[in-house]
């Protein structure tokens, strides 16, 4: 049988494309997204940090948040005390955004509800909670510890502004978050307050916003606002009354008294004198002050220190100090009165102000004007409040006097004041009054009382008067009798006077004729000139009588008194 040779065909098997499970898809997608998270979580989170607070006041570890710009930025993590208990450290894990900003200018603080006069602050944490706020500060060295802040901040680091210092003497009715007034316009406010080391004024720190801070200039001035300011003037009573808000809580306002374009502005942390009230604050700045010693024999109550020494009603110096002192060489006691004369408020030929001279100047002018009379002594510049003042002016009535030395000081002399002078007048006037016998002046005023009233009831006054009343009368009836008769005679007597005066101008016609007729040089002329000169010298006393009665018309009665 024939072999036939058959090939069995292999068999060939086709595999197909494997494909991914869909089952695998979700598990996939949600591990890259939460390794996405993770990833997006590490760049995040930044490191951690621990923050000093005197109390955990409103504090809960992982519910209280730190905000900047009221946006979340880290959590609190935990709370513990310190070691010694004295406060608590507060953990807290920041943002990577935020922890690569903190340095050791950042800033922590507790933003809960606060009253402070009248800001209020706060008022949203009554239904969130409390929270802490951090202010990162400019840039410095990288801090992962810091101190918290019992108060917030006044001004921020990305504030736009200027902080500039004022000194006063007291800090009045400011507080924190007090006004600061530009024209009346609220331009900043009070950051900080403290008093200075020396006790000497209270400095006080304010911040005023952009661009208002570019109105303070070098020369501005800063006072006290708040309160209502009186002022009496020749014009009258002025009053300024201050809004509300300024009444309650104060404030402080400045001004340049000059263009605001002009000068420039003051540079940032630059120093100024915060004054009382706008009125003082235009007075003239005193740099210099002189010391000169006054003694008063007078009283000094009502005196008290910074009472005004003045000229004539301008105040040229400031009293500084008054003290008792027992004086060794008298054996008694004195008040000495230290007076500040300021030199700057005189004017003084080639003396400016600050100049090294000026107290050599000033104590040659006050030496001389005391040569000339001038005298210190106390004068009353108040009625109602008693308040005295020391006045400086010239007494020509006293002698001269000249300056002395006490304690290295200059003593000017003084006189007693004018209330003191009429108070010794008059005790001097009671000391005579005591010492007139006024008991024996009595007795003799009665006696005199006495006298007169017995000669006033006596008959024979009464008699008397009658007899008097008589005279008077008779007297009355002899001047009618007198009026009557000079009539007459008077009458007569002006035409004999007439008479006289044409015998007087015939007479003379008569003499001027003769005159021209004769020569002196021969014996009638001479004879004519004599009879002529006796004919004028009766004439003369013709004329003279002729006046005499006319001046005196009793004398045809009476005679001529010799």
């Amino acid at each position: 049988m024939p072999e036939t040779s058959e090939q069995t065909p292999a068999a060939r098997i086709e595999t197909g494309r494997k494909q991914f499970p869909l089952v695998w898809i979700l598990p996939l997608t949600a591990a890259l997204i939460g390794g996405w998270l993770v990833f997006q979580d590490l760049m995040e989170h930044g490191s951690d940090i621990r923050i000093r607070f005197d109390n955990a006041q409103g504090l809960e570890a992982k519910k209280t948040r730190i905000k900047y710009k009221n946006i979340d930025v880290g959590m609190v993590k935990e709370i513990q005390f310190s070691d010694d208990l004295s406060h608590v450290v507060v953990t807290a894990e920041m943002k990577r955004v935020v922890s690569s900003r903190l340095s050791n200018a950042s800033r922590f603080w507790v933003v809960r509800p606060r009253i402070d006069g009248l800001s209020v602050s706060g008022i949203n944490t009554l239904l969130s909670g409390p929270y802490i706020t951090v202010d990162p500060g400019a840039d410095g060295r990288p801090q992962r510890e810091f101190v918290g802040l019992e108060e917030p901040p006044k001004v921020l680091s990305d504030a736009k502004g200027s902080t500039y210092h004022l000194k006063a003497k007291e800090l009045g009715a400011l507080s924190l978050a007090s006004p600061v007034y530009y024209r009346d316009i609220r331009v900043g406010e009070v950051v900080r307050y403290r008093l200075s080391e020396d006790h000497s004024h209270v400095g006080i720190d304010i911040f005023v916003n952009a661009p208002h801070d570019r109105y303070v200039k070098p020369q501005s001035r800063f006072w006290h606002v708040g309160g209502v300011g009186m002022d009496l003037t020749a014009n009258g009573i002025s009053v300024d009354i201050q809004s509300l808000a300024t009444l309650l809580a104060g404030g402080i306002a400045f001004d340049s008294h000059t263009r605001v374009d002009n000068g420039e502005q003051a540079a940032p942390d630059s120093s100024f004198v915060l004054y009382g009230s706008r009125q003082e604050s235009l007075k003239r700045p005193i740099t210099i002050t002189i010391p000169y010693l006054v003694y008063f024999d007078d009283t000094v109550r009502g005196l008290s220190v910074n009472a005004p020494v003045e000229f004539r009603g301008i105040r040229v110096g400031t009293v500084q100090d008054i003290r008792l002192e027992k004086d060794a060489d008298r054996g008694d006691v004195r008040i000495p009165v230290l007076l500040g004369m300021e030199p700057e408020r005189l004017i003084i030929d080639g003396m400016q102000n600050g100049a090294e001279e000026s107290p050599e100047k000033v104590h040659e002018l006050v030496k001389k004007l005391v040569s000339k009379g001038l005298r210190a002594r106390l004068q009353t510049g108040n009625l109602l409040t008693g308040q005295l003042f020391v006045e400086l002016d010239f007494h020509t009535e006293l002698p001269p006097g000249q300056l002395s030395e006490s304690k290295g000081y200059p003593v000017l002399p003084t006189t007693p004041s004018a209330l003191s002078s009429i108070m010794r007048n008059i005790n001097s006037l009671l000391v005579k009054l005591e010492r007139l016998p006024i008991d024996e002046i009595g007795r003799h005023i009665e006696q005199a009382a006495r006298g007169a009233d017995t000669l006033i009831n006596d008959p024979a006054l009464g008699a008397a008067l009658g007899q008097l009343q008589q005279v008077t009368e008779q007297s009355n009836q002899l001047l009618t009798t007198l009026n009557r008769q000079t009539g007459p005679l008077l009458g007569d007597m002006t035409k004999l006077t007439a008479n006289a005066k044409i015998l007087i101008e015939k007479s003379t016609t008569v003499m001027e004729s003769v005159h021209n007729l004769t020569s002196h040089d021969g014996i009638v002329g001479r004879e004519l000139l004599t009879t002529l000169e006796e004919l004028s010298g009766a004439a003369r006393a013709i004329r003279v009588m002729a006046e005499y009665l006319e001046r005196h018309p009793e004398a045809l009665l009476q005679g001529k008194n010799r």
